[in-house]
């Protein structure tokens, strides 16, 4: 089977790089949080202090943004890319071996991927 232009993993794949540019910038907001806490609270001020005073998003904040959105970006591409192989004729079996998952989480994620195919794979899209 060969890419087209509306290849749903090709497109998952530039979420998930996309996902990463944002993962990476905020992650570098999240070092600068954490040195300012630690440094203030060396300097002997309270955490309510701390944390009412600091600038938003705060870090534990910047942390759930960076996890949820690997998550969503991560379930996307899977789902994707396991129906992709399916349609080259991958077995169920097959794909949880390179997955590293059991044949019944393939087959759910297949079934994400009929459901999300019925109403348009593009629902997906970021």
């Amino acid at each position: 089977m060969e890419p087209t232009d509306t290849d749903e993993v090709l497109d998952a794949i530039d979420s998930v790089v996309q996902a990463l540019r944002d993962n990476l910038s905020r992650t570098e907001m999240a070092l600068q949080r954490a040195t300012e806490i630690r440094e203030q609270r060396l300097a002997g001020r309270s955490y309510t202090d701390i944390y009412e005073q600091s600038e938003r998003p705060q870090l534990v904040e910047i942390l759930t943004m960076n996890v949820l959105e690997l998550h969503d970006v991560g379930h996307r591409l899977r789902t994707c890319q396991a129906w992709a192989l399916r349609q080259e004729g991958l077995s169920t079996q097959r794909i949880a071996q390179l997955y590293g998952v059991s044949r019944q989480r393939i087959m759910a994620l297949l079934r994400s991927a009929s459901d999300s195919a019925n109403q348009g794979m593009s629902q997906f899209r970021r």
